[in-house]
């Protein structure tokens, strides 16, 4: 399904979907994550911030801080969820520390 940029979904029963009712994923999934998040200010700085340390670990950054067991960030994409569900004061302390900014 092609979505253009910017077109408004709503969120019901865990389920994101479009106006017309068509169902687009569930609200946690990859896709989820990955194309999709609240249009408030705190929403749009927290998909800057995990996409700039998505990019600091997948070339060589220091994964200690979401290493978990056998989840590296060079065998697949569940280390992920790690700086997803951080609240935001830690996921701003994360990126100063490992990007020494906080992206805009």
């Amino acid at each position: 399904m092609n979505i253009p940029y910017g077109t408004k979904v709503r969120c019901e029963r865990g389920w994101l979907m479009l106006e017309d009712g068509r169902v687009i994923c569930r609200e946690t999934s990859e896709n989820g994550y990955e194309h999709f998040h609240p249009d408030i200010p705190e929403a749009h700085q927290r998909h800057n911030m995990i996409s700039a340390l998505r990019e600091y670990y997948e070339h060589g950054g220091d994964v200690s801080d979401v290493y978990y067991r056998e989840f590296a960030p060079n065998e697949n994409d569940y280390w992920l969820h790690i700086p997803r569900t951080m609240d935001t004061p830690r996921l701003t302390a994360l990126c100063l520390k490992r990007l020494g900014k906080i992206p805009t």
